[in-house]
């Protein structure tokens, strides 16, 4: 199968600065586990803390702010491990096309 499109989807390959998750994917995340990538695949989210950041994926935050974010989510014995899980899960992301351009 073969996607032709007239411009190239508006997707990042990786994560920025300030990583930013398709509005629709934030909406829908916040009701249901699967969500709709920018290639319009379904993909099922089940990692709470995945589905977590999804929603605070608007642009607005940096990767500091994120990490915090991350470890607040988490066990206090695994809060030092909070930028790491930060960056695979934006690098998940990236590559599943839930980030923006």
């Amino acid at each position: 199968m073969v996607d032709l499109y007239v411009q190239p989807p508006a997707l990042a390959a990786q994560p920025s600065a300030r990583p930013q998750a398709s509005a629709i994917v934030r909406w829908q995340i916040e009701r249901q586990s699967s969500v709709t990538n920018l290639r319009h695949e379904t993909l099922r989210i089940d990692d709470p803390l995945a589905r977590r950041l999804l929603t605070v994926l608007d642009g607005t935050r940096t990767r500091d702010e994120l990490v915090a974010f991350v470890a607040e989510a988490l066990p206090p014995a695994e809060r030092d491990g909070a930028a790491t899980r930060l960056s695979t899960c934006l690098s998940h992301f990236a590559l599943h096309a839930l980030l923006s351009a």
